[in-house]
């Protein structure tokens, strides 16, 4: 992926959309990411609001959450990478920033929304949205 600028932001052609329609609020993803070994994180990029969003997952998160290998966090990221974008995007939502302005996804967050996604199902048909 090309960055340019001090955010690592992706050039407009890498940017791909998160739903239907674009939609004031909608948090957008880039098609790219990487690896950081040193850290054990997974990057990648969200945009809201013409915000950009540094994001990352722990490859803890990957293993625990997603039965993923942590020899190929990549692979594991692009399998689990529509749940992992809707985390990423009710965590930009709640404002849940770190101290340097990314979103970062631990287990927890991971548990958390699997749990939401779980109650949502068990809940009648005419109580869903």
């Amino acid at each position: 992926m090309l960055y340019h600028g001090a955010l690592r932001e992706p050039l407009a052609a890498d940017i791909v959309s998160q739903g239907k329609g674009f939609m004031e609020d909608a948090v957008r993803f880039a098609n790219a990411q990487y690896y950081e070994s040193e850290e054990g994180l997974v990057w990648f990029t969200a945009f809201s609001r013409n915000h950009v969003i540094p994001c990352a997952i722990e490859v803890a998160a990957l293993e625990s959450c997603f039965n993923a290998s942590v020899k190929a966090p990549l692979a594991a990221f692009s399998r689990a990478r529509h749940s992992i974008e809707q985390i990423a995007a009710e965590l930009v939502k709640e404002e849940r920033f770190a101290d340097d302005g990314s979103v970062r996804i631990d287990a927890r967050d991971c548990q958390r929304f699997q749990r939401a996604r779980r109650t949502f199902a068990s809940a009648p048909a005419e109580m869903r949205c």
